[in-house]
Parts: C-alpha cells; structure tokens; sequence
C-alpha cells in the first residue's frame, strides 16, 4: 500500500502521452499513471480516432483519464467521431 502523502507536499497529476497500443496503455495503469494521451495530429505517435477508442474502452473508467490531442486540421479531416469513451475536450 502506497502511504499518503505528506500534509507539506502537492499531490502531482501523472500522464502519459503518445500511447499506441493497449498493452502501453494497461502498462501506464499499472504504474500508477492518472491518465493517458493520445495523439490525433501528425506524429510518428498519431493514432486514429477508432485505436484510441478501442484502447480508452479496455482502461478502468474509475482510475484513468483518457486525453487527446488534435490539430483543428486533423478533427476536420476525420471521417469518425471521437469515442464518447474519451475526454469530452476532444469530442468538438
């Protein structure tokens, strides 16, 4: 069991970002991580809207945040709506 920390020392806010596959994103629940990223925009990181979603829906709702991060270009160009399993900051 994990002690609670200090009364002195701010609680920090974990995530992990860039995560391409499952097993990533279980690995980042596993160790703690307060939420997991997802990258819609051009990068050698870029996942589609549907893999993120697959993803989010296997990540325990009451422990993980599930963020993404798009370019107004990239939410133009996606024929798929965003999983209503993700962040509602990415479902615009």
């Amino acid at each position: 069991m994990t002690p609670a920390p200090a009364p002195d020392v701010a609680e920090i806010f974990v995530k992990i970002c860039g995560i391409t596959s499952e097993a990533d994103a279980l690995l980042c629940v596993s160790l703690g991580a307060d939420a997991v990223g997802f990258i819609f925009a051009p990068s050698v990181r870029q996942v589609s809207v549907q893999l993120a979603g697959d993803i989010a829906k296997r990540l325990p709702p009451e422990t993980m945040r599930r963020l993404g991060l798009a370019t107004p270009s990239a939410r133009r160009q996606s024929n798929t709506s965003p999983d209503p399993g993700l962040s509602p900051s990415i479902r615009r």
